[in-house]
């Protein structure tokens, strides 16, 4: 369910694992006194480190007992990143639900690494994959980085699935000169690293599996027919 998401500091700081070497609390620094003194945005310190643990941590999803809580660390990120290009950048425009209205590069190209890295999972049911290493350099070459990806995606059948949310991406953004659409050529050299990181996650929750709610008139039909 889509939900505005506003991280507290307190949330922040837990997410990056800021602690005291000596005693099991929150370090608060100077700076992170002042932070809450004057309601200045987060310092982009700490955004970095937070985001940075979570895709240290993008393990944990393959752990069933590890997923909601490594879900809940990709929910701060996210806030993170927004924060970071409303408050730090002062860009607008960035919600906390998937926009397919925003076609800077960055956003896009992230939403393209979460498509192709969700296809390769599930083809390789679950097990590692080629844009496990290729994060970073989604980033800072994403057309290079993302065509090598998307390649990759039409080996697997999964990719007819998906093949829409393709579609309405490549109508905003080329990945090659010689491609068809309206949007233009994705960047060779480097995109907005936040933009990305919001980009990816925004998509990665839209790709996330549907969970079959059971009513009670079902539970109650069941009970009666095992009678």
């Amino acid at each position: 369910e889509t939900r505005e998401f506003c991280p507290t500091l307190m949330d922040i700081l837990s997410a990056a694992g800021i602690k005291s070497e000596k005693k099991q609390r929150l370090v608060w620094d100077r700076e992170v006194v002042e932070v809450i003194v004057a309601g200045r945005p987060l310092p982009a310190d700490l955004c970095r480190l937070v985001i940075q643990k979570a895709i240290k941590e993008k393990h944990l999803e393959r752990s069933e007992k590890k997923r909601s809580e490594y879900l809940a660390l990709l929910a701060i990120a996210a806030g993170c990143a927004r924060h970071y290009l409303t408050a730090i950048t002062g860009k607008e425009g960035y919600g906390m639900g998937l926009d397919i209205n925003i076609r800077d590069a960055g956003y896009l190209a992230g939403r393209l690494f979460a498509l192709c890295e969700n296809i390769q999972k599930r083809g390789r049911n679950w097990g590692p994959t080629l844009s496990d290493k290729l994060f970073s350099a989604a980033i800072d070459m994403p057309r290079q980085t993302l065509v090598q990806l998307y390649k990759n995606c039409l080996c697997y059948d999964v990719y007819k699935a998906d093949s829409e949310w393709f579609a309405e991406i490549f109508g905003k953004v080329k990945l090659n000169d010689g491609d068809s659409g309206q949007g233009e050529v994705l960047p060779e050299h480097g995109v907005d690293q936040f933009a990305f990181m919001l980009g990816y996650w925004h998509q990665r929750s839209e790709l996330r599996p549907k969970v079959e709610k059971v009513s009670n008139s079902d539970n109650n039909i069941e009970s009666q027919v095992k009678q």
